[in-house]
């Protein structure tokens, strides 16, 4: 778990940096938060990390903005839209750093 959520965090922090991934490489490296988020359910999270992954949302949430469901569309019936919100997000462009 531990392991996930730091790789999650180093992928969240690039979302800040200037040279941000492409939507493509979120699509691809939000199955660490999907994961978190099964994970949490089955076996609970601790309380440092769930203050972890809740900063990480909040974070997420400001760089994202609603969209569409990024995997496959033949498998969003399994993944309820309030629960996996980072699911139906896209990247918004970022500003240049002065």
């Amino acid at each position: 778990m531990d392991e996930r959520l730091r790789m999650w965090q180093r992928f969240v922090e690039e979302l800040r940096s200037r040279d941000a991934p492409a939507q493509t490489e979120y699509n691809t490296q939000v199955r660490f938060r999907a994961i978190l988020g099964l994970l949490a359910v089955d076996v609970g999270l601790s309380i440092k990390n769930e203050l972890v992954l809740d900063a990480l949302d909040d974070q997420l949430r400001h760089l994202t903005a609603p969209g569409k469901f990024v995997w496959e569309s033949e498998i969003a019936a399994g993944f309820d839209e309030q629960k996996f919100w980072y699911l139906y997000r896209g990247l918004q462009a970022q500003p240049l750093a002065k």
